[in-house]
């Protein structure tokens, strides 16, 4: 099983439960909320990765999503059971006649 969460839930108490107690995988999103954790994630060279694209028309907004993932050893996350991190943001396009949104990026663990 994997479970997936808003940056609310990106602590260590319950990342530790979902592995050892639920035998569960996680992506969680990283954000303010954790200031040492999203430092060391921004800090990576996620330029120098190509990213993948999905754009898609939805909710009166056209979306472009982009996804990296970097390969890294030894950045001693702190976090259970880590695995390499990924870089996903959407940039939200507002469909003809519609306000425009705001872009965020996540770095998800």
């Amino acid at each position: 099983m994997t479970v997936t969460a808003d940056a609310l839930h990106t602590q260590r108490d319950h990342a530790r439960h979902l592995v050892e107690d639920r035998k569960a995988h996680y992506l969680l999103l990283v954000k303010g909320n954790q200031p040492r954790l999203h430092a060391a994630l921004r800090a990576l060279p996620w330029q120098r990765v190509r990213a993948r694209y999905d754009r898609e028309l939805g909710h009166g907004r056209r979306e472009t999503r982009s996804l990296r993932v970097l390969t890294v050893t030894d950045l001693h996350l702190d976090f259970p059971s880590s695995r390499p991190p990924r870089s996903c943001g959407t940039a939200p396009t507002p469909a003809p006649g519609r306000s425009r949104g705001r872009p965020s990026t996540r770095s998800p663990i």
